[in-house]
C-alpha cells in the first residue's frame, strides 16, 4: 500500500494551514472568567443504539445452515433485546439532558418480507418490506411522552442486508430478515438549525466514492470510501454462509449546522468501523479501515473549518470504536483524532483540530462507554469508544456518561453503550 495516498486527500483542505493552539488556562483572569461564564453553550450527546445482537457470527459462518442458524439466534435476541423498552429509558437520559443536538449510531430498522435470500441461497438485493422492529418513530414517540420534540437533521443509510430466517424443516416459516442501519443527528424543537456548509459532495483525491445511493430520508450526510486509489480496500467486507458475493459494512457521517446565542456552530455525527481479526489475521494493523475513514472524516471537518470562508466551531460526536484504555491509553486512531500522528502517513502527522472533551475534563478518569454483555444483563464498561471531540475555541463545561447504571424492568441496560453528554461555552 502507497503511504502518500492520503496527502494528495488534505491538499486543498490543509496545505499551509496551522491548527489553532488550545487557549492558555493559566492566563485567564478571574475577571475574563466572569465574562467567560456569561457566554452561550451549547449541549451535545451521543448514543449507540444498539442494534440487539452481534452480528459477526453471521458474517464467520462457512455454509448456508450455519448462517441460517445464526441469522435465527441473532433475531431471537433483537427480539429478546426490547428496544421500544430500551428507547423510552434512553428518552428519559435525553429528557434530564435536554441536548440541543443527539447523534445517533445504530438506530436500526428491523423488516421481514417473503424467502427471497431463503431460495436464492445467497444475500439478494434487501427489499423486504413488513416492519418489524423501526427504531428511529419508537424512539422519537418516547421523547415525545417526556414532553420533548426533536427534529431530524441528518441521516445516512449504512448497512442494508437480507437474511434467511426460520426452520429449513418446515418451508412455509422461512422468511427474510431485512437489518437497515442509520447514523441519525436529531435538533431538538427551537434550536434554529440549517444545512451544513459543506463544499458539494465529489470523491476525496486518492479515494474510490461508495458506489451506493442514498437511502429513503438520508440528507447531510455521506457513506465513507469503499477502496483508495491503489486498490487497497477501506470498507470492511464479508461473505454470508460461503456465498461469493460480498455484503459490505457500510460506515459514514452526517453533519447539521445549530445557532446558539447568535453564534453558528458545526456539528458532524459519525460511526467508522471497528477493529478487525479479520485484517490482523491477512497481516494488516486491525484497525486500517477505522484509520482510513478518520482520515476522511477529519479531511471534511477541515476543508470547512480552515477555510476563513466557511469556518465554524466544531463538534464532532460518535461511535469511533477507540478502545481507549488502559492497556493502550493512546492507540493510533484515538491520537490521530486528537490532533496526533497519522499511522499510515507521517505527511498527516498533526493534522486534526480535534481536542477530546472528556480529557479535557476529566484527566485520570477513564470514562469507560462500552462493554456491556449481548444481551445486556451482565458485563461492564471496560474500554472508551464513544467520542465528543472539538476545535480548541470551544471551551468544554461539563461532560458526563449516561446509562451507566439504568436497567429497564427485565433488569437490561438501555444499550451495551453508555452515552455521553457535553456542554460547550461558544468563543
Amino acid at each position: 500500500m502507497r503511504a502518500t495516498f492520503l496527502a494528495a486527500a488534505f491538499l486543498v483542505a490543509a496545505c499551509g494551514a496551522e491548527v489553532p493552539a488550545p487557549p492558555d488556562a493559566s492566563a485567564t483572569s478571574s475577571a475574563a472568567q466572569e465574562v467567560r461564564r456569561e457566554k452561550p453553550t451549547v449541549k451535545v450527546m451521543t448514543r449507540n443504539l444498539y442494534l440487539g445482537a452481534d452480528i459477526l457470527p453471521i458474517a464467520a459462518a462457512t455454509g448456508p445452515e450455519e448462517a441460517l442458524l445464526a441469522a435465527n439466534v441473532m433475531w431471537a435476541t433483537v427480539q429478546a433485546s426490547r428496544y421500544p423498552a430500551r428507547a423510552a429509558a434512553m428518552a428519559e437520559e435525553v429528557a434530564e439532558h435536554r441536548p440541543d443536538v443527539l447523534a445517533l449510531q445504530e438506530v436500526t430498522t428491523w423488516r421481514l418480507g417473503p424467502p427471497l435470500a431463503c431460495l436464492a441461497g445467497a444475500p439478494v438485493t434487501p427489499s423486504a418490506a413488513e416492519p418489524a422492529i423501526d427504531f428511529l418513530p419508537t424512539l422519537l414517540r418516547a421523547l415525545q411522552r417526556e414532553g420533548l420534540h426533536y427534529e431530524v437533521a441528518a441521516q445516512v443509510t449504512s448497512m442494508d442486508a437480507e437474511l434467511c430466517i426460520g426452520d429449513p424443516s418446515d418451508p412455509a416459516s422461512l422468511r427474510d430478515l431485512r437489518y437497515t442501519d442509520h447514523d441519525v443527528i436529531l435538533v431538538r424543537k427551537g434550536v434554529h438549525w440549517r444545512d451544513p456548509t459543506l463544499p458539494p459532495a465529489q470523491p476525496l483525491p486518492g479515494f474510490v466514492p461508495a458506489p451506493v445511493p442514498p437511502g429513503p430520508g438520508d440528507r447531510n450526510g455521506a457513506l465513507f470510501a469503499v477502496a483508495l486509489e491503489d486498490g487497497t480496500p477501506a470498507t470492511a467486507a464479508f461473505t454470508v454462509g460461503g456465498s461469493s458475493e460480498p455484503v459490505f459494512s457500510w460506515r459514514g457521517w452526517t453533519a447539521v449546522e445549530v445557532e446558539r446565542g447568535g453564534r453558528w456552530i458545526r456539528v458532524f455525527g459519525t460511526h467508522v468501523e471497528d477493529t478487525l481479526q479479520a485484517l490482523a489475521d491477512a497481516g494488516l494493523p486491525p484497525w486500517l479501515f477505522q484509520a482510513l475513514q478518520d482520515a476522511q472524516l477529519v479531511a471534511i471537518v477541515d476543508a470547512v473549518y480552515l477555510d476563513p470562508a466557511t469556518t465554524l466551531p466544531t463538534i464532532v460526536l460518535g461511535d469511533f470504536n477507540a478502545y481507549v484504555e488502559p492497556a493502550d491509553p493512546n492507540p493510533p486512531t484515538y491520537a490521530f483524532l486528537t490532533g496526533g500522528p497519522f499511522p499510515l502517513d507521517p505527511a498527516l502527522d498533526g493534522i486534526s483540530p480535534l481536542r477530546d472533551a472528556w480529557a479535557a475534563l476529566r484527566p485520570g478518569d477513564w470514562g469507560f462507554t462500552w462493554g456491556f454483555d449481548e444481551d445486556l444483563r451482565g458485563g461492564r464498561l471496560s474500554t472508551r469508544l464513544d467520542l465528543v471531540l472539538a476545535t480548541p475555541e470551544l471551551s468544554p463545561r461539563a461532560i458526563e456518561r449516561t446509562g451507566v447504571r439504568t436497567r429497564i424492568r427485565t433488569g437490561q441496560h438501555p444499550s451495551d453503550h453508555a452515552g455521553l453528554v457535553a456542554t460547550f461555552a461558544l468563543p
